[in-house]
């Protein structure tokens, strides 16, 4: 076992720490995605990337969705006003 010198950052180090103990991936809320990404990059641990990764991209899915219930929420009452074409 080699010995890896610390010098990322303090904060993001303990939850990589944490997973070098355990393989599990515990990242506690208020923590920077980004930055938690770079200090994983950093020590070369691809697991917790791909799980940054992962949460980042469900994030942005969970953002455009919510974004396009707001326009339909939006659009609806609007849609229900005009008038309907003689059938």
């Amino acid at each position: 076992m080699s010995l890896v010198p610390f010098i990322g950052s303090p904060k993001y180090f303990g939850p990589i720490l944490h997973y070098l103990r355990t393989n599990s991936i515990d990242i506690p809320s208020g923590y920077k995605l980004s930055s938690m990404r770079v200090e994983a990059e950093f020590y070369g641990i691809q697991k917790i990337v791909d799980h940054i990764d992962f949460l980042e991209t469900e994030k942005k899915n969970d953002d455009n969705l919510q974004r396009g219930e707001y326009t339909l929420t939006l659009l609806v009452p609007y849609l229900k006003s005009l008038p309907r074409p003689p059938q």
